[in-house]
């Protein structure tokens, strides 16, 4: 898609080669960026387009070009015109320009730098979103986010990284609100808030929201006869709901700012967390005490395990299907109560390889956990009594 207004013939791939080479000495540009590499775009055709359109200028003035020295090359500069090197490299460049009938003109012939113009600071300061989507990790595409910016933001003094999420957010949440491509949007749009904005107060929001639908779609999960949180054997995975509760990456760093910097009390803080939710979902606050509960713990390093048993112990009172839906589904399965007792308990192993499994021609079951990419293996019992006695 090509710009509108006055840069008709620009794309969002040429405004990220502007983005990647602004301020780049000729014969110095980007070639490596991982987006541009990949769909093969020719970064000089780019940039003489860019030139064109008057955006960027091959400056060669010694202001711009004297930047791009080292304070070796500046030193070397100053010695021909036998001139004192002390100082720092705003020294250096300053004892240049103040002196430069001193110096051989051999010394002064620069490569020139990739500079805006009045329109290209316009353009560059229009378009810094670009470079925040360039990686597509936030389930926006840079194609994506700039049809966004283009036709359904356009001029705006608002940040356009935080308003293209937002779209895109209202979008999916109109017609599926459940949906594991918002908990990526939340997620992502906290991260913002949080490490480029400081606005610690977003940030938490956008994260609840996230922290939210991921205990929601898992405890929806739990409701389906197959799901990943059943083993083969149709018995409750506590390690699956402990792996729920956690929270990933840098989002902890969330609630660290609520119970470590702003020193709020456990009632405070799931006050906050029924705030930012319930103006989207409706939620069973039972529930999410007891897990906003764990997740303080969590992050405070603390022993998890009575927070955790209340949890657990609710799940297992409201939300588990009963055991006869369960059983339906069931292959040849043992029949005792299907929630694990002790997910701790110690497990006996044996070390084999898919070459081997391969070669006793077992029947090999494998689980993916929709969420983490987990990835689980079964045996039917004979399978496994086969490799065992084959050990």
């Amino acid at each position: 898609m090509k710009i509108k207004g006055d840069y008709m013939d620009l794309n969002v791939q040429d405004l990220l080669v502007l983005h990647e080479n602004v301020n780049r000495k000729v014969g110095n540009e980007r070639f490596n960026n991982f987006y541009l590499s990949k769909n093969n775009v020719d970064i000089l055709s780019s940039l003489n387009k860019i030139i064109e359109e008057q955006i960027l200028i091959k400056n060669s003035s010694l202001e711009v070009t004297l930047n791009k020295l080292t304070k070796k090359d500046l030193k070397t500069i100053l010695k021909s015109g036998q001139l004192t090197v002390g100082g720092t490299k705003n020294d250096l460049i300053e004892r240049i320009l103040n002196n430069i009938e001193r110096i051989d003109d051999e010394y002064l012939e620069l490569t020139p730098v990739y500079t805006p113009t009045a329109k290209g600071e316009k353009l560059l300061e229009e378009t810094k979103y670009v470079v925040h989507f360039e990686w597509g990790y936030n389930n926006i595409s840079l194609p994506q986010a700039h049809e966004i910016a283009t036709n359904h933001i356009g001029d705006t003094n608002l940040d356009k990284v935080v308003e293209i999420y937002k779209f895109e957010i209202n979008r999916i949440y109109k017609s599926t609100p459940i949906d594991n491509k918002l908990i990526i949007l939340y997620r992502c749009l906290s991260e913002y808030f949080k490490r480029y904005k400081n606005d610690n107060d977003s940030a938490r929001m956008y994260y609840n929201l996230a922290y939210y639908l991921k205990m929601k779609i898992t405890l929806e999960n739990m409701r389906r006869p197959v799901s990943s949180a059943y083993d083969a054997y149709g018995k409750f995975s506590e390690e699956y709901l402990k792996r729920s509760l956690e929270p990933t990456h840098f989002r902890e760093e969330v609630y660290e700012q609520l119970i470590f910097i702003e020193g709020l009390s456990k009632k405070k803080i799931y006050n906050l967390f029924i705030q930012d939710v319930s103006n989207y979902y409706d939620l069973d606050e039972e529930i999410f005490k007891y897990v906003i509960d764990y997740l303080i713990v969590y992050t405070k390093k603390e022993d998890d395990k009575e927070a955790f048993s209340k949890v657990l112990d609710l799940i297992k009172s409201k939300y588990l299907i009963p055991k006869k839906e369960r059983d339906a589904f069931k292959n040849d399965l043992d029949e005792g109560y299907y929630i694990e007792k002790n997910s701790h308990r110690k497990k006996q192993t044996i070390k084999t390889t898919i070459n081997k499994l391969i070669k006793e021609d077992v029947n090999i079951e494998v689980e993916i956990d929709v969420e983490t990419g987990e990835i689980a293996w079964y045996l039917e019992e004979e399978d496994l009594q086969k490799i065992i006695t084959n050990v």
